[in-house]
């Protein structure tokens, strides 16, 4: 053994060439008072460089032979590995600061693998182009490796989010079988533990300087569990105030009413204006006797068109008559007064003069 006390001044190169035996290992110790506090060990197969903390009896750092590296391992299996409990990585910067991967192609990997006990769990990074429905440019979050499977969160190249799915739209979600039960869509909870009425979440549609329209789901009673669909537009060429120019156009009520410009619907469908409400039933283009629109009477279990009040074009594009049916027991649904195009009222005829 060679001791140095004080300094050791070396220009170039300073060698450890000793010869040992099979099993021994040559060492460079640092010592204070006699005492080793850090020690470079390498066994006599040149296996492997270890820095070992004689403070803290353990392995600080070590270098295998095949380029792996260990910090807190003796036996690291990547180029870099750390073990040991609390591993972290700090990287801190007074100015930038970067984490870079870089892969050779789009069919190699570039990812952050996340394990529990060495079982792994999720995976981060970019996809690989061999895994079907992916061209590489994909970052993903999921399952597998490369996004091979279940790969729960893709955006692609020109910013489309896929959920479940590799998108083909800004924002693309894949439910499944698309059963009817919860959790097979979006969730949008308020949540402030109140259960107050009056209370709901909204969807916003925006331009870029105003929200032109929403869909907002209410609870209407205190602690019930009832709710409610609105409908808002925007109503103004200036302004986005709500309650003032953002306002509710149409209501569905836990009951599955219908209100437009009504919030507390009556009937299957309410409509109220201030000035009274009307209803428009059309055809595309005019012919000279073609159905222009109609109302029908029945029921869902026996006979849907019981009775019926049907507007009819009057042997121009220009005129229309009114035609009224009902059914009779047993019987089929007929005609039983008309009201042509001229006001005349016909009763048992088609032909009133």
């Amino acid at each position: 053994d060679e001791i140095v006390q004080g300094s050791l001044e070396v220009s170039e190169t300073l060698r450890l060439n000793p010869t040992i035996s099979s099993g021994s290992a040559t060492t460079l110790a640092f010592m204070r008072s006699g005492a080793n506090k850090w020690r470079f060990i390498q066994p006599s197969d040149d296996s492997y460089l270890k820095l070992y903390n004689d403070q803290a009896s353990a392995t600080q750092m070590y270098f295998k032979a095949d380029g792996n590296i260990g910090i807190g391992t003796d036996s690291p299996t990547r180029q870099l590995t750390l073990a040991g409990a609390g591993s972290a990585i700090l990287i801190d910067s007074s100015d930038h600061a970067y984490i870079e991967l870089d892969r050779g192609g789009a069919d190699d990997l570039a990812q952050l693998k996340f394990m529990t006990a060495g079982s792994a769990k999720w995976y981060a990074g970019m996809a690989d182009s061999g895994s079907t429905g992916f061209d590489g440019t994909e970052f993903f979050i999921g399952e597998g490796s490369g996004a091979s499977s279940d790969a729960h969160l893709v955006i692609d190249a020109s910013g489309n989010v896929g959920i479940n799915k590799v998108p083909t739209n800004l924002l693309h979600l894949d439910i499944g079988a698309g059963t009817a039960e919860f959790g097979k869509g979006i969730t949008i909870e308020t949540g402030d533990g109140s259960y107050a009425a009056n209370k709901g979440g909204m969807l916003e549609f925006h331009n870029e300087d105003v929200i032109i329209a929403g869909i907002r789901a209410e609870r209407p009673t205190l602690g019930g569990h009832r709710g409610e669909l609105q409908f808002f537009t925007h109503s103004s060429d200036s302004g986005n105030t709500y309650g003032s120019t953002f306002l509710e156009r149409m209501r569905i009520d836990s009951n599955g009413r219908v209100g437009i410009g009504e919030v507390s619907p009556d009937q299957l469908l309410h409509l109220k204006t201030a000035n009274g409400s009307e209803m428009v039933l059309q055809r595309t283009a005019g012919t000279t006797d073609g159905l222009l629109g109609a109302v029908h009477f029945g029921n869902a279990d026996v006979d849907e068109y019981l009775a019926s009040i049907r507007s009819v074009q009057d042997g121009s594009t220009s005129s229309a008559y009114l035609a009224f049916e009902t059914e009779a027991t047993g019987g089929a649904k007929a005609e039983r007064m008309r009201i042509d195009s001229s006001g005349n009222v016909g009763i048992g005829t088609a032909s009133p003069s």
